[in-house]
């Protein structure tokens, strides 16, 4: 696993240390612990050889996690444009996406597309939980950038500071509505 951790390092991420066969930050400072201290990483990994390896999401990126428990479907974020992305131990998608200037508003973490920023945490191949369920990178690309836009039309609630308030409203109206 602490190969893996300097991997995540080399290639710009700040790295957590879960707890082992958890999504759990092993420190109480959860993602606060985040280094990109090698290190860091050397010291926490020999302690916890088998600890499961978490990523920060990066400054002006989100995480977009679709739950297809709950009705979720990738299908939804195609228009979004192919980006990095993983299958989580539980059989859910996260994608990670740049969103330079895209804030969030409250109602982001319910329902079947969830999105997170930067407190969120994306647990990385080749972590697993206690149940035998393995994470996986389906797409290793760079994050993409899509238009700002796209997010509101998907019916998440953002506040896109080049918008006017008639998008404004009508995002703010639909951020509930459940995604068919």
């Amino acid at each position: 696993m602490s190969a893996w951790a300097h991997r995540y390092i080399r290639d710009g991420f700040e790295v957590v240390c879960l707890r082992p066969g958890s999504m759990c930050p092993q420190s109480a400072r959860g993602v606060h612990s985040a280094t990109r201290s090698h290190d860091v990483v050397t010291k926490l990994w020999s302690e916890t050889p088998t600890a499961n390896i978490g990523l920060r999401v990066p400054v002006g990126h989100v995480l977009l996690q679709v739950d297809t428990t709950q009705g979720g479907s990738v299908w939804h974020l195609k228009k979004l444009g192919a980006t990095m992305s993983s299958k989580t131990a539980a059989n859910t998608w996260e994608f990670l996406y740049k969103a330079p200037g895209l804030r969030l508003c409250p109602g982001n973490k319910e329902g079947s597309i969830r999105m997170q920023g930067r407190n969120a945490i994306l647990v990385a191949e080749p972590s697993t939980l206690k149940s035998g369920g393995r994470y996986q990178w389906f797409d290793l690309r760079r994050p993409v950038a899509p238009p700002l836009s796209y997010f509101a039309e998907l019916g998440l609630a953002v506040d896109l500071p080049e918008c006017g308030p008639a998008l404004k409203d009508h995002l703010h109206a639909d951020a509930g509505s459940p995604m068919a």
